[in-house]
């Protein structure tokens, strides 16, 4: 090989990996700001809207994801990786996200509390949108309309 082409193979094969996005995740505990974390190992990054399982101190909360960066202000050893992506979609939208922000800002309100009194208590607690139904059946009966 030439040079030329040898320097090429190398930068090909050698390139650095882009870094996972910071996620910022709003949680409704009582501080003014969102935290800090990486998407799930392996995982691709959740959606702005989208509600994640994230170790808080020595439990595990429910977030909203609000947003993403490519920093974080919080050493990179020290920033932790999601625990679940709880949504494949997001279940608040661009324009809920913007009211959610205004009214964190206009109020002087914890925008993870904010977020937590936008959303149902079950979404809170990290169950699904939708609640199971299961379908029963009888063999050799005929069932009626109740």
């Amino acid at each position: 090989m030439t040079g030329r082409h040898e320097h090429y193979v190398k930068s090909v094969s050698h390139t650095p990996k882009t870094p996972p996005p910071v996620l910022k995740v709003a949680i409704g505990v009582p501080l003014s700001r969102a935290f800090d974390y990486l998407p799930p190992a392996g995982a691709p990054a959740p959606a702005p809207g989208c509600r994640v399982r994230v170790p808080f101190g020595t439990r595990q909360r429910v977030g909203v994801v609000i947003g993403q960066s490519g920093t974080s202000d919080i050493a990179p050893e020290r920033v932790r990786p999601c625990t679940e992506v709880l949504d494949t979609e997001p279940l608040l939208r661009d324009e809920d996200l913007r009211l959610i922000r205004f009214t964190s800002d206009y109020y002087h309100h914890p925008i993870g509390e904010v977020v937590a009194a936008a959303l149902p208590a079950m979404l809170r607690q990290g169950k699904g949108l939708h609640p199971v139904v299961e379908t029963i059946g009888c063999h050799g009966h005929q069932l009626q309309d109740l």
